[in-house]
C-alpha cells in the first residue's frame, strides 16, 4: 500500500485569478490527444467565468504520493504491469508506442488517485454544496464518445480540470505551494502530485474537507518482494 498525504490551502477566487492564463494553459492542452476529443477538455462551450460564476472561494487539495519505497524495487516490474487509462490516452499520440517504466508507474499511480478523488469530490458536492474538479481529462469511459460525435453517457458527472478552464497549474504550484513542476526523463519522481480543486460559495474550514480524505491508499501490482 502506498500512503497519500494531502496539502490543503484555501484562497479566494479573486486570488486564484493570478494564475488565469488561458492562452498558455491551452497550449499545453493542445499537445494532449484528448484535446477537443473529450467532453471534459477544451474547447469548452463556456468560459471559466461563466462556469464558476456561483463560487467565490477555492480550496486546493494537493495529493502527494511519495515513491521512495518504490524506486529501489523497480526491477520487479515492467511497463505491462502498469496499465492505466491515462497511459492509453498518452500512447495515442506516440508513434513508437513505448514509454519508460518510470512514466508508466507515474501514470498508474496518478490514475488511481484521480479515480479515487473524482468519487470523493462528488461526495463533497452532495454534502457541502461545492464544485469539485479532479485533475486531467475524464477517464470514466475507456473511450470518450465525443471522439465519434455521440453524447456523453455521464453528463451529470462531467467535470473540468483547472487546466481545462484556463488556469496555469505550474503557476498554482509555484505561487500557492512553493513547488516547481518538473521531472527527469527515465526517473520516477520522489513525489507525484495531483491537484484537486474545490470551489465553494462560502469560505470552508479545511477541517470540513479532511474526513473525505481519510483512508486513501494506492496499490501496486503483486510482487514477490516482501518489502513493498
Amino acid at each position: 500500500m502506498i500512503k497519500v498525504d494531502f496539502n490543503i490551502k484555501c484562497f479566494t477566487k479573486e486570488e486564484l485569478n493570478i494564475a488565469y492564463k488561458p492562452d498558455e494553459a491551452y497550449e499545453g492542452c493542445k499537445r494532449c490527444s484528448n484535446y477537443n476529443f473529450n467532453y471534459s477538455c477544451p474547447d469548452l462551450p463556456y468560459t471559466a467565468e461563466e462556469y464558476l460564476k456561483d463560487y467565490d472561494y477555492v480550496l486546493f487539495v494537493l495529493a502527494e504520493i511519495h515513491t521512495e519505497s518504490i524506486q529501489e524495487h523497480m526491477e520487479n516490474w515492467d511497463v505491462s504491469d502498469f496499465p492505466s487509462r491515462v497511459l492509453t490516452n498518452h500512447l495515442k499520440r506516440l508513434d513508437d508506442k513505448e514509454v519508460p517504466l518510470s512514466s508508466a508507474v507515474s501514470m498508474y499511480l496518478y490514475n488511481q488517485i484521480k479515480d479515487i478523488m473524482t468519487e470523493r469530490l462528488l461526495l463533497m458536492e452532495a454534502d457541502l454544496d461545492v464544485l469539485g474538479l479532479p485533475p486531467g481529462s475524464c477517464t470514466r469511459c475507456k473511450d470518450c464518445l465525443k471522439e465519434i460525435g455521440k453524447p456523453c453517457v455521464h453528463p451529470d458527472k462531467i467535470r473540468h480540470s483547472i487546466e481545462a478552464l484556463g488556469y496555469l497549474v505550474s503557476d498554482i504550484y509555484r505561487l500557492f505551494f512553493d513547488k516547481k513542476l518538473g521531472w527527469t526523463k527515465g526517473k520516477l519522481s520522489d513525489t507525484i502530485h495531483s491537484c484537486n480543486v474545490i470551489f465553494a460559495k462560502e469560505e470552508l474550514n479545511v477541517d470540513v474537507i479532511r474526513p473525505y480524505l481519510e483512508g486513501i491508499t494506492l496499490t501496486l501490482p503483486e510482487t514477490k518482494d516482501p518489502y513493498i
